[in-house]
Order: structure tokens, then C-alpha cells, then sequence
């Protein structure tokens, strides 16, 4: 007798939770869609029409100029000022790295959240020595040989310019964001940020030539709102 109760209340438990499958199917077909995160800004970044894009990049005692090609709309960060509510997001998922190659610091920029650890590791077979006098980062790596691999973590937000103390060629810049808001402008110069919660925000675009500019924005709910930033020479 005990065993045939068993088996029926364990057919009444599968019935149940059938049963509690099908309700949740059936308000999921009969809800409204939830809304998005937030809105999403839309628009773009202009350069001044003329400057050359090879210039002097340091203010200290020897000559530094750079060769890469800096000069165009691609070069353009766009990013949100720190705000209440615009977090740093999750740490990425590989960490970032600046590499001493060809006597060239690769990536020329780079752009990272606030806090996160920077690596950099040296693969030519020379030695190198990065340093930056920056107000956002100070830093001295030391001179060290091929296959060894220093680390950084940048906790700052603001522009780190980086040299070799060794090879005058030799420039970086590291971008330190507040958020998880940013984004890097295309050849055209237009940029998208999306999800960003409802509210009202500076929206600024940096680049290595100019003078930062930025804008306020209100950004709604739901939907998309336009801006349009404008570089100035210095």
C-alpha cells in the first residue's frame, strides 16, 4: 500500500511541475517585451582641416618625434566622464599589453577602465627602458632584455605618455577611461555607445594632437540621441 502512494505522489509532483512549465510559457507569450538597458548615443567626431601629423611629442631635454600616422578620425576616443551609476564593468578578459617591437611601442594607443594592469613585455633583442612623467601615471620600467615582461596597473583616469629612455623614436600613449563607456571613432568619424542608463553625462573626445572636447548629453530611457563633437587646434 505504501508503495503504490509513492508512485502516486510522485506522478502528482510530475504533474505539478509540468503544470508550472506551462504557466511560465504562457506569461512569457502573453507579456510586453522588457525594455532595453538604456539608451544609445549616436554621432560624430570632426578633426581641424589642417595639421600635420608628424609633430614634436615631448617636452624633455632630447628630440622626439613620432612616424606613426596619428591623423585620423580612427585615432578619436570617445568616451563618458565618471558619473554616479556608470560603473568600470567587469576586468577584461585578456589583459591588455603594450609590446616593445621593431624599436616601436605596439599598439601606439591604448585604451583601458581604471584599474586595470597593463603588460609590458619586450620582444626585440635589444634592451628597452618605458617611462612616463604623466600627472596620471608616473613610471620608470627599468632597462631590461628580450623575454622578460613588466607590469603596470593604472588606477587614474587621464592620458600616459610613453617613451623609451634608450630610443627617442619609440612613443605610446595609454588612455585611462573612467567606465565601461567608450568606444573609438571610425574612419568617418562616427561613434555609437549603447546601454548606457538613463541620465545626463559629459561626452568627450580625446586625441593625441588636440585638446580634449566634450559636450553634455541626455541620454533618454529608451531610443537614441545625437551629438556631434569638434576638435580645435591647440
Amino acid at each position: 500500500m505504501s508503495e503504490r502512494l509513492s508512485i502516486h505522489y510522485i506522478l502528482n509532483q510530475i504533474k505539478l511541475s509540468l503544470l508550472r512549465v506551462l504557466l511560465i510559457a504562457v506569461a512569457g507569450l502573453l507579456l510586453p517585451p522588457l525594455a532595453a538597458y538604456g539608451g544609445e548615443i549616436r554621432g560624430t567626431a570632426s578633426l581641424p582641416s589642417e595639421r600635420s601629423g608628424f609633430r614634436p611629442i615631448s617636452p624633455f631635454a632630447r628630440s622626439r618625434t613620432t612616424s606613426v600616422n596619428i591623423k585620423s578620425a580612427n585615432t578619436i576616443i570617445v568616451y563618458l566622464e565618471e558619473s554616479p551609476g556608470l560603473t568600470r564593468g567587469n576586468p577584461p578578459a585578456i589583459q591588455p599589453v603594450m609590446d616593445q617591437k621593431n624599436y616601436s611601442i605596439v599598439p601606439h594607443l591604448l585604451t583601458i577602465v581604471a584599474g586595470t594592469t597593463v603588460r609590458f613585455p619586450n620582444s626585440d633583442d635589444v634592451f628597452h627602458n618605458l617611462f612616463s612623467l604623466s600627472a596620471a601615471k608616473k613610471f620608470d620600467l627599468g632597462r631590461y632584455p628580450n623575454g622578460v615582461s613588466k607590469e603596470v596597473r593604472f588606477e587614474k583616469a587621464g592620458d600616459i605618455r610613453i617613451y623609451c629612455d634608450i630610443h627617442p623614436t619609440m612613443s605610446g600613449v595609454i588612455l585611462v577611461v573612467p567606465n565601461k563607456f567608450h568606444t573609438t571613432a571610425n574612419e568617418a568619424g562616427e561613434f555609437e555607445l549603447s546601454d548606457v542608463p538613463a541620465g545626463t553625462y559629459t561626452i568627450c573626445g580625446w586625441h593625441e594632437l588636440y585638446p580634449k572636447t566634450g559636450t553634455s548629453v541626455k541620454v533618454p530611457e529608451t531610443g537614441t540621441v545625437e551629438v556631434r563633437l569638434q576638435f580645435d587646434l591647440p
